[in-house]
């Protein structure tokens, strides 16, 4: 087990790292004119909250903001969990400029289209003469017949990828390590997905995905992708897994509304899948194989398996997995994708995790983040990143009538939007950068 193991080490992403910081500088000089040095070249970083579909399309239309200020060149590092994570995820597999991939990616997410795409699967033999399956139940049905091992996560999974990757010509093979040539050949951002890992001590911790590394950044316990190379798909339940229970709680909870007649489908055919899934025990986490178990200088050597779920567990903001990187962040973009009227609460409860490890966030003035939508937040020590606070909130500059809080579409257990109900969530996050382009500047001028 040992000699296959290949530790990760900062120094494996220099090449990327030179090239990134160079298209930055250059793209910070373009459009800022800053001046070409080191020195006044910030880090800027953007944290993606979770959030179901309504995180994914929301931080896909602020990408797509951040385009068209001429941003999105400047950024190093995302950070994003859950919701977020699928649609980077499906954007960094596409190759495809980010207003062409947006464009294609809702109209691919079209529910009729969707949904006609799903039921054309061939499982006629399977249920022929039942006429009461509903699309949902055929779709999960077919997945199962699929692969007969899937357990929990494999499926849903299996249902996310059908869904978000249905533009990805490779979406059925994709693997983690395909992101790296991906990265370097369109020289995108430093991608970290993030999610929640249970290390020994039943301690809780961030654990990342990312084309350089895997592991918990903060204890030191990372590897190089390929030991953890596993298929895109079972990458995508893991980092959305916001689910602990039974099979049953985990569709009711998950995935509502639910046709009645799921879980008999489901029932029919759970002897195609991993039994131990299927008892009443309380599940959520798919169990990685440590590979560092049992060996020297590994922080977390003595557990077999690594139980990693949804990173909301921790927090829904992954903040702390730009403060354990080796470039240091000046600037973070945190985007809140919460379906939470109360704006900030998920700030408030990720700023005081990270001032229990001493991390300093600056002043955070919690009455203005639940009103606006943008505000900046810049503390006069150097050492502590300036955070620029976007909320998804109603603007009455961009519609009179669009309320992502209330509206029932942006509900975080819907998984089915129509085109124009995706282009109306995108273009909401889209206007707020673009409506805030000269504060965004005169922020980065200042350093």
């Amino acid at each position: 087990m040992s000699s296959n193991l290949k530790r990760y080490n900062d120094k494996e992403p220099n090449d990327f790292s030179a090239l990134r910081m160079k298209n930055v500088t250059k793209n910070l000089v373009e459009h800022l004119k800053l001046r070409d040095s080191a020195e006044n070249i910030p880090i800027i970083s953007v944290c993606f909250s979770g959030g179901g579909f309504r995180s994914m399309l929301s931080s896909i239309g602020f990408l797509q903001g951040l385009y068209d200020v001429g941003l999105l060149d400047s950024i190093y590092y995302l950070s994003m969990m859950s919701g977020s994570s699928w649609g980077v995820l499906a954007w960094l597999l596409s190759q495809k400029n980010i207003l062409d991939f947006g464009n294609d990616f809702s109209s691919n997410l079209d529910k009729k289209t969707l949904v006609k795409k799903l039921i054309n699967l061939d499982i006629a033999k399977l249920i022929k003469n039942s006429g009461r399956l509903s699309d949902l139940s055929q779709i999960f049905l077919k997945l199962l017949r699929r692969d007969e091992r899937l357990g929990v996560v494999g499926l849903y999974g299996r249902f996310l990828s059908e869904l978000v990757l249905s533009g990805v010509d490779n979406r059925r093979s994709a693997k983690l390590s395909d992101l790296l040539n991906n990265i370097k050949t369109k020289n995108t951002p430093f991608p970290l997905f993030a999610s929640t890992g249970v290390f020994s001590g039943n301690r809780y911790g961030w654990f990342e995905f990312s084309p350089f590394y895997v592991g918990a950044k903060d204890l030191d316990a990372v590897v190089s992708p390929e030991v953890f190379d596993f298929d895109i798909y079972y990458l995508l339940g893991t980092l959305g897994s916001a689910f602990s229970g039974s099979v049953k709680d985990v569709l009711n909870r998950v995935l509502l509304p639910i046709p009645n007649d799921l879980f008999k489908t489901i029932a029919f055919a759970k002897n195609k899948i991993d039994r131990s899934n299927w008892s009443s025990r309380r599940i959520g986490a798919a169990q990685l194989t440590n590979f560092t178990y049992g060996v020297k200088g590994f922080p977390v050597n003595m557990q077999k398996k690594i139980p990693v779920f949804d990173g909301g567990y921790l927090a829904n903001l992954p903040l702390e997995s730009l403060f354990n990187q080796k470039y240091k962040s000046n600037i973070v973009f945190v985007v809140d994708n919460s379906a939470v009227l109360l704006q900030g609460a998920l700030l408030k409860d990720m700023e005081f995790q990270l001032k229990k490890k001493g991390y300093l966030l600056p002043n955070i003035d919690y009455n203005a983040v639940q009103t606006q939508n943008f505000s900046i937040f810049k503390s006069d020590k150097k050492n502590v990143p300036t955070v620029v606070y976007f909320s998804l909130r109603k603007d009455s500059t961009y519609s009179k009538n669009f309320d992502p809080q209330l509206e029932k579409f942006c509900s975080t257990t819907n998984f089915f939007y129509s085109k124009k109900q995706a282009d109306l969530l995108m273009g909401l996050s889209r206007h707020v950068v673009n409506n805030n382009k000269k504060e965004i500047f005169d922020l980065i001028r200042s350093y």
